[in-house]
Order: structure tokens, then C-alpha cells, then sequence
């Protein structure tokens, strides 16, 4: 078992949790529980003096070990495109759902379905630690240890991917996600399932389309709602009710059971 926390510095936001259900779940809540913050630190600005940087962690949370090597067994993969996995057993994906128009249960299997067979997929939502009718200049999401080094392929652990959306604001003009995950998938089968997914997430969000707020990977990035040297006057505005939904992958490679 190998224990790490979730890092979210604050000209931004995110967060992390256990594993989603794929059992029938029922409202946006049953998917996605709240989880509150474990340590808020204030950080000095790296964009503007007036500005304010926080570093919000949430965890700590435990990984199993990973699982002995399977001779001929997939180690990795996205499906044909668009990052949707397919003929993965290990998978608790359920695309006819979406396709069917279950679309709670739906989501609820696609959440709960690796990406890496090592994977552990976690969501929940986040109302506190992040500041609220605000303006955001930066955003960057990352996986930690307890002692707030970062998990990497190096350590074994490490972040497979992180997606931030952005709720709460009401009769929003546009919202590119369906679009988005259509382009990138190329079309087809998959962009009729991503497509379902995210039309899914619309619905579960009720009139608040989610804008998306912030992403990560296993590199190490940062976005930006400015310029780099945040001079441009902008930034990422979020609403005094606003709340963050977040859902993540994470792998641990190690073959030994870790208690640090």
C-alpha cells in the first residue's frame, strides 16, 4: 500500500479521492461524494504581489500494491482513439449504457474503468480550499507523498491523469466539451460514447454546464488563464457557489506493498 496526498496550488485548483462506483448510482453526489481539504498553506505570488497563491492538499489516500505480472496481459492502453479504452477485462466500463441513454450508470461504469491496468480511479467533488467569487490566474494539479515529494515514474506512483470541471454557474452561452471530445476522438464509435459521457456530466451538473478548470498528467505542467508573466488582465472567474468535480487515475508500479 503506498500513501500520497493530492497538491493543488492555488492561483488554481483540484483535488483527489477513492474509486467511483459502477453500481447504479443515483445523483451527481452518489457519484462524486465532497471531500474536504486536509491542509491549506498560503504560498508566496509568483504571478502579480497583489495576487494570493494557495497550495491546497487532499488526501492522504492509499494505492494498492501493484498486481503480479501477467504473461500476454495488456500493460497499457487507450482503445482505438480518443482515449476510450475498449477490450480491456479488467475494464468496468459500460458503453451500452451511454448508448442506451443510462446515463448515471453509465458514467458511474466509465469513471470506474482504468485506463492502465494498475489503475485506481477516484472522483469527488470539492466546495472548500478554493477561493470563491475570485478571479484565477494559474492552475496546477499534482500527486505528492505525504512528505510532499512528487510521485513520478521514478517513485513508481504516479498520476495518470487528472480532469477539473468547473460547476455552479447558471445559463453559461457555450460549452465546448462535447465538442471538444468529439475532435479529439476523430469520430465514430467513440465520439458517440464521449459524447454520451459528457452530455451525461451536463445533465448530472443540471442547468450548470461544467467549464473545464484544470488538468494534469504525469508531466508536470501548469495552466495559465493570463500571460506567463501575468500581465494580461484575466483569469479564470469562479462563482461564490461554484464547486469543482474532479476525476483522476492513479498507478502504483510497485510490486511490493509500500507503508510510507
Amino acid at each position: 500500500m503506498r500513501s500520497f496526498t493530492l497538491a493543488l496550488f492555488a492561483s488554481g485548483v483540484a483535488a483527489l479521492p477513492q474509486s467511483a462506483t459502477s453500481k447504479p448510482a443515483k445523483t451527481y453526489q452518489e457519484l462524486a461524494p465532497v471531500m474536504a481539504p486536509a491542509k491549506i498553506i498560503e504560498e508566496k505570488p509568483l504571478l502579480r504581489a497583489t495576487a494570493q497563491r494557495r497550495l491546497t492538499r487532499f488526501g492522504p489516500f492509499d494505492l494498492p500494491a501493484a498486481k503480479p505480472v501477467v504473461p500476454g496481459a495488456m500493460e497499457h492502453g487507450h482503445g482505438n482513439a480518443g482515449g476510450v479504452m475498449s477490450g480491456n477485462p479488467m475494464s468496468g466500463m459500460n458503453y451500452a449504457a451511454l448508448l442506451r441513454g443510462d446515463l448515471i450508470y453509465g458514467v458511474a461504469s466509465v469513471l470506474d474503468g482504468s485506463m492502465d491496468p494498475e489503475g485506481v480511479q477516484v472522483s469527488k467533488t470539492i466546495k472548500e480550499g478554493l477561493c470563491q467569487d475570485c478571479s484565477i490566474l494559474s492552475s496546477k494539479i499534482d500527486a505528492v507523498f505525504e512528505n510532499g515529494t512528487r510521485a513520478d515514474l521514478t517513485s513508481g506512483v504516479y498520476l495518470h491523469h487528472i480532469i477539473a470541471l468547473n460547476g455552479g454557474r447558471e445559463n453559461k452561452p457555450t460549452n465546448a466539451l462535447n465538442d471538444w471530445v468529439e475532435f479529439c476522438s476523430g469520430g465514430g464509435m467513440a465520439a458517440k460514447i464521449g459524447g454520451k459521457a459528457f452530455s451525461a456530466l451536463n445533465w448530472l451538473f443540471g442547468s450548470s454546464k461544467p467549464d473545464v478548470f484544470a488538468f494534469g498528467a504525469v508531466d508536470e505542467f501548469r495552466q495559465f488563464f493570463t500571460t506567463q508573466d501575468g500581465s494580461l488582465n484575466s483569469g479564470f472567474y469562479r462563482g461564490k457557489d461554484d464547486f469543482i468535480y474532479t476525476q483522476a487515475e492513479l498507478v502504483n508500479r510497485n510490486r511490493q506493498v509500500n507503508l510510507n
